[in-house]
C-alpha cells in the first residue's frame, strides 16, 4: 500500500513539474486585442446576418426569419394559448439546424438559444408562448447532414423586440450571435 501511494505520488509530481515545465514564458504569451475579439463574426459586435450559417458545437445553425409580432400566430396554434400581459408580446425565430457531427444526436442539451438586449438581458427559451404550430422538435434524433426546420418563440416586452438580438450557446462553452433583422 505504501508503494502504491509513493508511486502514484512521484508520477503526479513528475506530471506536475512537466506540465510547470511546458508553459508559455512570458515573452511567449499571446497578446489579444480585446477589440478585434468583439467583432469577430459571430460575435456580439459582429453578429451572423438572416440567411448565413454559422457552426454552434455539432450543429450548424441559420436564421432564416424573425416574426417580432406573433402574438396571433401563436394564438391561433392552440386555443388555449393566452394573450401576452399587457406590454409584453411574443416573438419567433425561424431556424434550420444541420447535424454537422459524426453519428446521430438530438439538439436538446447542446445547443441553449436565448433573446438578448444590448444592455445584457436575456430571455432563455422556454415554455411562455404555449404551443406553436412549427417548434423545433429538439427530442428528434438527426443523423450527420441532416436538417431540421422549426421556430423558437419567446415572450418579450414590447419595449425590447427592436434590441434583441438571437444568442445560441453550444456545448463545450462558448456562443455565437445571430442578428434577427
Amino acid at each position: 500500500m505504501v508503494i502504491a501511494v509513493a508511486l502514484a505520488t512521484a508520477v503526479f509530481l513528475a506530471g506536475f513539474v512537466a506540465g510547470r515545465a511546458s508553459l508559455p514564458s512570458a515573452s511567449e504569451d499571446r497578446v489579444v486585442d480585446p477589440d478585434a475579439a468583439a467583432m469577430r463574426p459571430g460575435s456580439e459586435g459582429d453578429p451572423i446576418e438572416i440567411g448565413s450559417p454559422a457552426a454552434v458545437g455539432p450543429w450548424e445553425v441559420e436564421v432564416t426569419g424573425f416574426d417580432p409580432d406573433a402574438i396571433d400566430r401563436v394564438l391561433a396554434a392552440n386555443q388555449f394559448n393566452v394573450e401576452p400581459a399587457k406590454g409584453q408580446t411574443y416573438v419567433t425565430v425561424e431556424v434550420s439546424l444541420t447535424r454537422r457531427a459524426a453519428g446521430p444526436g438530438i439538439l436538446r442539451g447542446s445547443v441553449a438559444p436565448a433573446l438578448v438586449t444590448p444592455s445584457g438581458r436575456s430571455f432563455a427559451l422556454g415554455s411562455d408562448c404555449g404551443v406553436i404550430s412549427a417548434p423545433v422538435d429538439a427530442e428528434r434524433l438527426l443523423a450527420q447532414g441532416e436538417v431540421l426546420d422549426g421556430e423558437w418563440c419567446w415572450r418579450v416586452p414590447v419595449a425590447e423586440v427592436d434590441k434583441v438580438a438571437l444568442r445560441v450557446g453550444g456545448t463545450g462553452g462558448g456562443a455565437v450571435w445571430f442578428a434577427v433583422r
